[in-house]
């Protein structure tokens, strides 16, 4: 078997949970945390020069969730720190990989997908560009994203997706 972090993975490809100690939570941010949102990640509000991190991030998600059509998202915090945004729509939402395999997860872990497949690309994008405080906080999101992941219900899913 190939040991992951977090998890063990089984011949069949299945994502055994390992127990979680000390669960992180969820809760819908607070205004006040939102107008300080841009002091902790280097990359928020904008990504670059008129690309907006909510603008990306909905087209990444119309390119991963061919059926979404766009919405209202809220912001998230995690008692870890970190943060994502997730379609305020109830629903389930199928993402697909990169080999075009469709996974249905909810709109939390849809979100939460979106959000830490674009931090990862942009840790590529600021290593490429000699940007090494985003990078580092790019990196230090992602795997701050990728703990809650490991519990999350769709955790998973997630993982094929962003495998």
């Amino acid at each position: 078997m190939a040991k992951r972090k977090g998890g063990v993975l089984n011949r069949r490809k299945s994502l055994i949970k390992s127990p979680i100690l000390n669960p992180i939570t969820s809760r819908v941010m607070s205004d006040a945390e939102f107008a300080r949102l841009h002091l902790k990640a280097p990359y928020f509000p904008y990504i670059g020069p008129g690309l907006p991190f909510e603008n990306v991030l909905y087209k990444k998600m119309g390119e991963l969730c061919p059926a979404y059509t766009g919405g209202c998202w809220s912001y998230h915090v995690l008692s870890n720190g970190a943060w994502y945004m997730a379609p305020d729509e109830d629903g389930i939402y199928e993402l697909t990989n990169w080999e075009g395999k469709r996974y249905p997860m909810s709109k939390d872990g849809a979100g939460l997908a979106v959000t830490q497949y674009l931090v990862n690309h942009l840790s590529w994008y600021y290593l490429e560009k000699g940007h090494n405080l985003a990078r580092y906080a790019a990196i230090a999101h992602f795997d701050a994203l990728q703990e809650y992941r490991r519990q999350h219900p769709d955790g998973e899913a997630i993982y094929w997706v962003l495998d």
